[in-house]
């Protein structure tokens, strides 16, 4: 020992013990941040049935849940309110849930983004700003167009997918306002999926699928006028292997091992079928691929048939297509609600729509946006976002900041 050297540091001895790493810690991490089925968002009917009622969350009168599950608030509570309380049980919603329910949201009446409500509402909860612009703009309208060159400005269905996987890091939350859903819009339903939980599902029904996901890149593809983006990245990703709830000797002396390989914490999903490229593998791997991905696409898009006609066993096809009308959430918004999800962790969707003919009213007038679809969308930095929380947290209530469930951002959730 260095004489010389005499310096003393002292350290908080609940940090020391948040930080322990034996197994009994590690696994004990994992389990209070993994998102997994039991945890996530599940089918409305799950909420409102009579049978659950008394189990399902929407039944707990302190977190002032809806009849879909989700965590509602008001909009001025949040925005323009006072009580810091409301906008931290928004974030819980969005980071628990993973998507949550804004009301009473005012109508825009300017033009000037600093005036549009989802705008004010994800820079307040984006750290004062918002993301992803370049392409789509700040603020955009999702309603159907003619001759539209994104399929969400259609009237068509839109299965269950992430919003610019093709960005080296994608939007975090994606908000959209309801500002139309005319009497005379049939179908239009919002609908969600908790994609890493259903990754997590993946790995139980069929671990080699599983893998094949995790080892094989998928192409995200951003090609027409004015961007030319793309990003290679596995459809699940897994933590690092140092992060696995084994013990360390355990881990050294199996590190190549099928079971320990996929055992690791889900950190990420990224799925977004309408915005793939080529595939960048070798040809041994393609049937394998193509079975894996039809697996996991039954799992999380219940327009998807549950035949087979890749030789699987009709049961195990039955469990994943099971697996997405028992785990799909489908609501059709109401004016002045805006639904606000992670993107990173939730993949989102729509059903297809058309107008029925215009009812005239009793005087003769056609209602102003009897017929009309339109939501107002902005994004948020999942950076940005999370730190605005964690810091809302670390202020208010530093206990319940040593646990948030894992954003999907491809890392484990460090406290």
């Amino acid at each position: 020992k260095d004489e010389k050297q005499n310096h003393i540091s002292y350290y908080d001895i609940k940090w020391l013990e948040s930080w322990r790493y034996d197994q009994n810690a590690t696994k004990e991490r994992r389990l209070k941040t993994e998102v997994t089925p039991d945890v996530s968002l599940r089918a409305i009917h799950h909420y409102v049935s009579s049978d659950n009622k008394n189990k399902s969350c929407s039944s707990s009168k302190h977190d002032k849940r809806g009849n879909d599950g989700l965590i509602h608030v008001d909009y001025n509570d949040v925005v323009h309110g006072t009580n810091i309380n409301e906008l931290l049980r928004l974030f819980q919603g969005i980071f628990s849930d993973g998507a949550a329910i804004i009301r009473k949201t005012p109508r825009p009446t300017s033009d000037d983004p600093d005036e549009i409500p989802v705008a004010m509402l994800g820079c307040t909860l984006g750290g004062g700003s918002l993301s992803h612009g370049t392409l789509y703009g700040d603020i955009f309208h999702v309603k159907s167009i003619p001759d539209a060159n994104n399929l969400a400005y259609t009237s068509l269905p839109l299965s269950p997918h992430q919003d610019l996987a093709y960005y080296e890091s994608m939007p975090g939350l994606q908000l959209l306002h309801c500002v139309d859903m005319g009497r005379n819009v049939v179908g239009g339903e919002s609908v969600l999926v908790d994609g890493m939980a259903a990754a997590y599902k993946l790995r139980q029904l069929a671990p080699k699928y599983f893998r094949t996901l995790v080892e094989c890149p998928t192409m995200f593809i951003k090609q027409r006028d004015g961007a030319c983006m793309t990003y290679l990245r596995p459809c699940i990703v897994l933590a690092a292997k140092g992060g696995s709830s084994k013990g360390g000797k355990e881990v050294a002396n199996d590190r190549e091992s099928n079971e320990d390989y996929i055992d690791r914490e889900i950190v990420a999903v990224n799925w977004s079928p309408p915005f793939e490229g080529p595939l960048s593998i070798h040809s041994d791997l393609m049937e394998d691929y193509y079975k894996a991905y039809a697996a996991f696409e039954r799992m999380i898009d219940t327009s998807i048939s549950a035949a087979t006609d890749h030789g699987d066993k009709e049961s195990a096809m039955d469990e994943f297509s099971q697996y997405a009308f028992e785990y799909t959430w489908e609501r059709r918004l109401q004016p002045g609600e805006i639904l606000v999800f992670n993107n990173q962790r939730m993949l989102h969707g729509r059903r297809g729509f058309h107008v029925n003919e215009i009812v005239e009213s009793k005087g003769g007038d056609v209602q102003e946006g009897a017929s009309t679809r339109h939501l107002i969308g902005v994004y948020t930095n999942i950076d940005d976002t999370l730190n605005t929380y964690r810091t809302l947290l670390r202020d208010n209530d530093p206990m319940a900041s040593n646990f948030i469930r894992n954003v999907g951002n491809g890392t484990s959730f460090v406290p």
